[in-house]
């Protein structure tokens, strides 16, 4: 897929939205590139940038950014079918929203996240009989 595309009209968008969206350097950005290059097969307007404002409506800018120039992986998980429902699970329990949580929504399998959702409700629900 990256291949069979322009490289002005793909390659080049795609690089040059990660770059300034994620605040890299160019050496940093071919770093990110060489952990995920399928980063270049998907879609600005229709994948890279709606992932990227979900996690950036989760947890703001200052904490999106660097944890997706970290783990690059998170901009591949689907909205539709993963992150939306697990966020509302997340907002549902009360769960606090923070990178450890959104980076959990994405990379967890469907058991590993049933798991941990279940361990955040107990720890939420301790705290609050603790609090009172």
């Amino acid at each position: 897929a990256v291949i069979g595309g322009s490289i002005e009209e793909t390659l080049e968008k795609k690089l040059v939205w990660l770059q300034e969206r994620l605040q890299l350097e160019r050496k940093s950005l071919s770093k990110l590139v060489q952990a995920m290059p399928s980063l270049l097969g998907y879609n600005v307007e229709d994948n890279l940038e709606p992932t990227f404002q979900f996690y950036e409506d989760c947890v703001g800018s200052n904490a999106a950014i660097p944890t997706i120039a970290k783990v690059p992986s998170l901009l591949g998980y689907s909205l539709e079918n993963r992150l939306k429902p697990r966020l509302a699970q997340v907002q549902e329990a009360g769960i606090p929203l923070d990178t450890g949580t959104i980076s959990r929504m994405a990379k967890y399998t469907d058991e590993q996240w049933s798991t941990s959702l279940a361990s955040q409700k107990t720890k939420l629900l301790k705290q609050q009989l603790k609090d009172r």
